[in-house]
C-alpha cells in the first residue's frame, strides 16, 4: 500500500496587529499635539527659530520611521507649507491676521506657521488618515470648523492676533485648503491604500 503523502500547510500570514496600529495612531496624536503646543508657546515667547523646530521634528520623526513613504511625505509637507504660507500671508496683508511686531517681517506670515501646516498635512497620513478617506465636501466642512478654532487658540495664547472678521476669513481659507491638502495627500501617495499598515 503506497505511503500517504503529507504536505506542510503554511500558516496564514498575519496582518499587522490591531493593537500596534492603534498605538501608532495614538502616539501620533500625542506627538502632533506636542509639536503644536511647543511651536505656539515658543513663538509666543519670541523664539521663532525654536518654534519652527517643534513641528519640524515631528515631520522628521515620520521620515525616519516611515522610509517607504519618505518622498511622498517630503512633497506633502513642502506643498502644505507653501499653501499655508501663501494663505496666511494673504490674511496678514488683508488685516485679518497679525503677529507681534518684533517677530519677522511685517506683511508676511511666519515660518513657524508654515511649519504647522506641514505637520498637519503629515498627520493626515497616520492619525488623521481617516480624514483623507472622506468625501471632499466633508473635509471642507471640517476644515472650515477646525481652522478658526486652531487660530483662535493661538490668539488666546498670545502667538498671533485676529481681527473681528478673522474667524470668517480663516473659515474661508480652510474651506479651500483642507480639501486641497487631502487631494495632495492622495496624489502624492503619502497615504497607504485602504487596509495597509502605515509605512
Amino acid at each position: 500500500m503506497p505511503a500517504a503523502r503529507t504536505e506542510a500547510v503554511s500558516p496564514p500570514v498575519a496582518g499587522p496587529p490591531v493593537v500596534g496600529r492603534a498605538a501608532a495612531v495614538w502616539l501620533d496624536v500625542l506627538a502632533e499635539q506636542a509639536a503644536w503646543w511647543g511651536c505656539v508657546l515658543l513663538a509666543r515667547s519670541g523664539q521663532e527659530g525654536l518654534a519652527v523646530a517643534a513641528p519640524a521634528l515631528y515631520v522628521a520623526a515620520h521620515l525616519a520611521t516611515r522610509t517607504g513613504r519618505s518622498r511622498g511625505l517630503i512633497a506633502l509637507a513642502a506643498v502644505a507649507a507653501a499653501i499655508g504660507f501663501a494663505g496666511d500671508t494673504a490674511l496678514v496683508q488683508a488685516g485679518f491676521l497679525g503677529f507681534p511686531e518684533s517677530a519677522g517681517a511685517a506683511g508676511w506670515s511666519r515660518p513657524w506657521m508654515a511649519a504647522l501646516w506641514a505637520s498637519f498635512a503629515v498627520s493626515t497620513t497616520l492619525s488623521l488618515r481617516w480624514l483623507v478617506r472622506r468625501p471632499l465636501v466633508v473635509v471642507a466642512a471640517l476644515g472650515a470648523l477646525a481652522g478658526p478654532l486652531a487660530y483662535a487658540a493661538g490668539a488666546r495664547l498670545g502667538a498671533l492676533t485676529l481681527s473681528a472678521w478673522a474667524p470668517a476669513a480663516v473659515c474661508v481659507e480652510w474651506l479651500a485648503a483642507a480639501p486641497l491638502l487631502v487631494v495632495c495627500a492622495r496624489r502624492l501617495d503619502a497615504v497607504p491604500a485602504a487596509g495597509a499598515a502605515p509605512r
